[in-house]
């Protein structure tokens, strides 16, 4: 009788360890790992700061567009707006689709340095249409990566206007009557291709060029006005401290600014 109730402790005990050895090895299979992602992070940072090019003081063609307060706080004070780790990766994967849709059209050149009237920028991709249904001669051709939901409403309203600034001025700068901006779907690599005159923004590229000048000349940073609606918003106001001041406060932060730079 001894015996057996030894021999039933035991099978007890065995029975534990059974049991806690299989709480560990569920356990184990259902730990969450978050090395990956946190590398993924961390390189994408970096590779930011490691890109970034040397502030030349002048406007870039794809600020264009921005608002001239945008624009001088950028050119004149190096001045950058936090990127988020959640955007650097939706940027990240623009890039991706970008590239591969530049290495499906066989471009002439890619990413050409390109400069008119003091502004510059590099351009995507210069191509020759002899073989495009609207046979145009060689031009520069922007690629931009947007969601299906963007897709969508560019294909039905046409190109950003940001959009057809910076390339037509890429355009004026290579002397080409006509340029492209290719959008493509991220999510299904679906494209939309519009053509357009460079004519028709050569005017509102010479007023925007003009009235950046002159802002840089008068030595201080103007109140904000947005150029897209988009602008307006607070939440993706880039210099959100600066939005709100008035002419005196903006002297002031000029000073400060200049102050600070030395």
């Amino acid at each position: 009788m001894y015996g057996d109730k030894i021999r039933n402790l035991r099978a007890t005990e065995s029975s534990g360890r059974l049991a806690v050895a299989l709480i560990v090895r569920y356990s184990l299979k259902t730990m969450t790992e978050n090395y990956f992602d946190r590398i993924i992070s961390e390189n994408l940072v970096a590779k930011q700061e490691k890109e970034q090019r040397e502030p030349s003081g002048k406007l870039s063609a794809s600020k264009l567009y921005w608002p001239l307060q945008w624009q001088i706080l950028v050119t004149q004070f190096y001045l950058k707006s936090h990127i988020d780790e959640y955007t650097l990766r939706k940027f990240q994967r623009g890039h991706d689709v970008e590239e591969w849709l530049i290495k499906q059209i066989n471009p002439l050149e890619t990413q050409k340095f390109l400069e008119y009237k003091g502004v510059i920028g590099y351009c995507d991709s210069i191509v020759d249409t002899k073989d495009w249904d609207n046979k145009v001669g060689i031009i520069p051709l922007e690629v931009k990566s947007v969601t299906n939901q963007k897709f969508k409403y560019i294909s039905q309203r046409g190109a950003d206007k940001g959009h057809i600034l910076q390339n037509a001025l890429y355009a004026l700068a290579l002397k080409s009557d006509y340029h492209a901006i290719t959008y493509i779907a991220s999510d299904d690599y679906r494209t939309y291709t519009t053509i357009e005159e460079t004519i028709y923004s050569k005017k509102e590229i010479d007023k925007i060029i003009k009235e950046f000048n002159e802002a840089v000349q008068s030595k201080t940073i103007p109140v904000f006005e947005p150029r897209e609606k988009w602008q307006a918003n607070s939440k993706y106001n880039s210099f959100p401290l600066f939005a709100g001041l008035k002419e005196k406060e903006l002297q002031i932060k000029y000073i400060e600014l200049m102050r600070n730079s030395k």
